[in-house]
């Protein structure tokens, strides 16, 4: 089926020109024709049809005042087309994934812009992504890429989500100081990525992969504070010597890798990194561990208080069985 003005009006009794919402859900679409009469179009649901040309796009691009966009659980292999949304690259929040869902919602003043490419078959980044040039963040997880380009020109990048692809090597990400989150992991990178001189990194998922020394030049990224390189090829403290230049680390993730095993692990990268607070997923830090321990008692006093009340005893009468078993806990946990 195609949908065309003459398709639309023969299914709606509005005017096209009145219309603000149209669901068109599991309607067998194989191609958008030019719906611009739909002056008012605001939400459009076209999920579930049979699009696979990008060349949908282009029979969107003059419907100017659409917000909401669903095109999930189609056939579209390539989303080159998403440059002719200029018109949708404001002030919105977009998102493409399962199959090119794009979802447009207006957002105010904010300048927010997702663009969520995962779960496809993605092979490349399509080089219509520059004209996106605010984009915020851009999820591409769980595709077929092997490399990642086109996304130097989006200087606003701020998060960059590339797991669970075939990627073996990272590059041309130095100039791309606004990134403050990375997720690459499940890949096959060896080489840790450089991304030069960048104050705004705060996060790094780099886990699964075949990794097998942090560089020196991770210590350009002043600001980290999460790290996770669980299952990678790290054997020797010689090569996470360079975190002792991370001063704002506070979740390193090593797990999965061999240098765990080394006797005095544990005790060694907190003695390197000593403003660590969780290490390979433990958090340690005396405020958590009293926080912890109080929400315990607590617990603790209500369950003994409810068995006292179902068997009928006077408030209290328990204590001392309960304290008794708490004391044990704590020698076993010694």
């Amino acid at each position: 089926m195609r949908l065309t003005p003459l398709t639309l009006s023969s299914t709606i009794e509005k005017h096209l020109g009145e219309i603000t919402e149209l669901n068109l859900n599991n309607k067998e679409i194989s191609h958008i024709e030019d719906i611009s009469c739909c002056t008012s179009l605001r939400k459009l649901n076209l999920s579930n049809n049979k699009l696979k040309s990008d060349e949908c796009f282009s029979g969107l691009k003059y419907v100017t005042e659409l917000t909401y966009l669903n095109m999930s659980k189609n056939e579209m292999e390539s989303i080159d087309g998403v440059g002719d949304l200029r018109n949708l690259t404001g002030e919105y929040k977009f998102y493409i994934h399962d199959y090119s869902f794009l979802y447009l919602n207006t957002i105010g003043t904010a300048t927010e812009k997702i663009l969520n490419l995962s779960n496809n078959q993605i092979t490349r980044v399509p080089q219509g992504i520059v004209n996106c040039e605010k984009l915020k963040a851009l999820i591409l997880n769980n595709n077929q890429l092997k490399t990642v380009d086109n996304i130097l020109g989006l200087s606003e990048l701020g998060t960059l989500v590339i797991s669970h692809n075939q990627i073996e090597a990272l590059s041309g990400l130095v100039g791309m100081s606004g990134l403050t989150k990375l997720s690459a992991a499940h890949n096959k990178l060896r080489v840790f990525p450089n991304f030069g001189d960048n104050e705004k990194m705060k996060e790094m998922r780099l886990n699964n992969n075949k990794i097998q020394k942090v560089p020196e030049y991770i210590g350009k990224c002043i600001n980290l504070s999460v790290l996770d390189l669980g299952n990678n090829l790290i054997a020797e403290f010689s090569s996470i010597e360079s975190l002792r230049l991370l001063r704002h680390l506070d979740n390193l993730n090593l797990k999965g890798n061999a240098i765990t095993e080394v006797e005095g692990y544990r005790e060694k990268v907190l003695e390197m990194i000593p403003s660590l607070r969780i290490l390979d997923g433990q958090r340690f830090d005396p405020k958590f561990l009293a926080r912890k321990e109080k929400r315990a008692i607590i617990d603790e006093i209500k369950v003994r208080e409810k068995r006292e009340r179902d068997l009928g005893l006077k408030p209290g009468a328990l204590k001392k069985e309960y304290m008794n078993k708490s004391q044990k806990k704590a020698k076993i946990q010694k």
